[in-house]
């Protein structure tokens, strides 16, 4: 039996399961003796850099965005899928950079992808708000926290994280597109760099794409993996010569830029 596209995501891009490596590394900090030149202890350290990221959520929508396009020829249809994510930071400095990686399934020969959008070297802005309800529920099978319910609409996530459904969203926020491609014909991946106001914390959604032809309509799944990074040198100045105390865990995860990731699933994409 062939692996669920969801299965094969997490396989390939495992979570940092990061609830939990806090958790250890401030258990951790508390024991660690206080320096006799700081007001604040190492446990008070982190606890409050966690409290600084805790509850926010990067998550893709429930709901794909799927358009038929002019076939390339009579025995191939061809479609634009449209993936829409929404991130909703709470660290200081909002995320420096986000990851997003796509795979879908079929039967075998029914389908290719053949185009990943937006294109390398271009820039995105981020959107006020595309498609309208965030997805949770493949986090949830994942291990992840689930924070709210499965389809909650974008205005009531925003309220929950924080504390009102304004996003305080300015259009020139834009990123760079330093990654987007096509991955073995089934799926893409794609990276987005350097926020021009890496200092907003606030709703940022991105819409990315894929061009797919299939022979007729076949079933089609799949999922996704969303993950959105912060500065390395912010976190690691924070957190300052406590990191080298604590686990290589813990290390890892504070150097790879503390992500906040969500995994995504969808099936019959074509309706």
């Amino acid at each position: 039996m062939t692996a669920s596209p969801l299965t094969h995501v997490i396989s390939a891009n495992p979570a940092f399961n990061a609830e939990t490596l806090w958790n250890a590394a401030i258990d951790q900090a508390w024991k660690l003796p206080r320096n006799r030149s700081s007001l604040v202890s190492p446990g008070e350290r982190l606890q409050h850099l966690k409290e600084s990221m805790d509850g926010e959520l990067v998550s893709f929508h429930k709901n794909l965005i799927v358009q038929p396009q002019p076939g390339a020829d009579d025995r191939w249809k061809r479609w634009h899928v449209g993936i829409p994510v929404t991130l909703f930071p709470k660290r200081d400095h909002g995320f420096a950079r986000v990851e997003c990686v796509v795979e879908l399934a079929g039967e075998d020969g029914s389908f290719r992808v053949i185009e990943a959008m937006p294109k390398g070297s271009s820039r995105v802005f981020a959107e006020a708000s595309i498609g309208g309800e965030i997805q949770v529920e493949a986090s949830g099978k994942a291990g992840l926290p689930k924070t709210m319910p499965e389809g909650t609409p974008l205005a009531a996530a925003s309220a929950k994280i924080y504390g009102s459904a304004k996003s305080n969203l300015r259009y020139s926020f834009s990123r760079a597109v330093v990654i987007s491609e096509v991955v073995g014909g089934t799926g893409a991946r794609w990276r987005l760099d350097n926020s021009s106001e890496p200092e907003l914390v606030g709703t940022e959604s991105h819409q990315f794409g894929i061009t797919l032809e299939t022979q007729g309509a076949p079933r089609i799944s799949g999922a996704g993996y969303l993950k959105a990074y912060s500065e390395v040198q912010w976190l690691t100045s924070t957190v300052g010569a406590l990191l080298s105390n604590l686990s290589d865990g813990f290390r890892r995860f504070i150097g790879a830029g503390a992500p906040s990731e969500a995994y995504g699933e969808w099936s019959a994409i074509l309706g």
